[in-house]
Order: C-alpha cells, then sequence, then structure tokens
C-alpha cells in the first residue's frame, strides 16, 4: 500500500514546473495587425516563461498578471486570432505595471522608457 501513497504525495516547488528564473529579462511590447501585445524574452529577445515567485517589486505584478492571463486564456479558443498574444488593449492594467518597470523594450530590444518612471527616479534622488 504505501506505493499507492508515494504516487499521491504532494511535490515541493512552483506549480508551473516550466517556468524559470532569468537574470535578466524583459517585457517586449510588439504589435501585428490585431493591435499591441505583451510578451516577456530572455536576453536574445526570445520568448520565455517565468516563475513570478523568483521575482520581487516592479516586476513581480506584471510577471503574476501574465501568467493569470496565459492560464484563463488556456482555456478560451479564439477562433479570429490563431495566436496566444497578450493584447495589451484588453489588459490595459499591464500598463500601469509596466510604467513602474526599468526592463520594458520593443520588438528589437530598444529600451521603453516611461515619463512616469523617470519623475519617480529624480523624486527619489532629491530626497
Amino acid at each position: 500500500m504505501p506505493f499507492l501513497f508515494e504516487k499521491l504525495k504532494k511535490t515541493s516547488g512552483s506549480p508551473n514546473a516550466s517556468a524559470k528564473q532569468a537574470e535578466h529579462f524583459f517585457f517586449q511590447i510588439d504589435f501585428d495587425e490585431y493591435g499591441t501585445f505583451l510578451s516577456v524574452a530572455d536576453e536574445k529577445l526570445n520568448a520565455c516563461q517565468l516563475d513570478c515567485q523568483q521575482y520581487s517589486g516592479s516586476q513581480r505584478e506584471p510577471l503574476k498578471n501574465l501568467a493569470q492571463i496565459q492560464e484563463k486564456s488556456g482555456f478560451v479558443i479564439d477562433r479570429e486570432k490563431g495566436n496566444d498574444n497578450i493584447y495589451l488593449r484588453k489588459y490595459d492594467y499591464l500598463i500601469w505595471q509596466l510604467k513602474l518597470c526599468n526592463n520594458v523594450v520593443d520588438a528589437e530590444g530598444n529600451a521603453i522608457d516611461s515619463p512616469q518612471r523617470s519623475s519617480v527616479k529624480s523624486s527619489n534622488r532629491r530626497k
């Protein structure tokens, strides 16, 4: 009987086993015929999935929300769009979270700076 219970034991670790931790990653904003979409990319700008629990601060919230969106959209079949892109017009709250991140890039890897983040940096210098 112990063999049966061994199979039922909860394994430790993250629920998203395919996710990893990258030392450097980017929130990549790109465009297609359906609009502006967001993805997570590694240093070589290849799409990747990261475990939000491995991160903190302004990077954690968008990662957590992206994971939740991907999980929910896994159950939805969209016959109009044949891709799994996360469009910012549908999830506009991600824009506000990205404004606080310093690792947002365009499709070519060029940094996208937020005026709001710049003003936060300058106000912190005055203190």
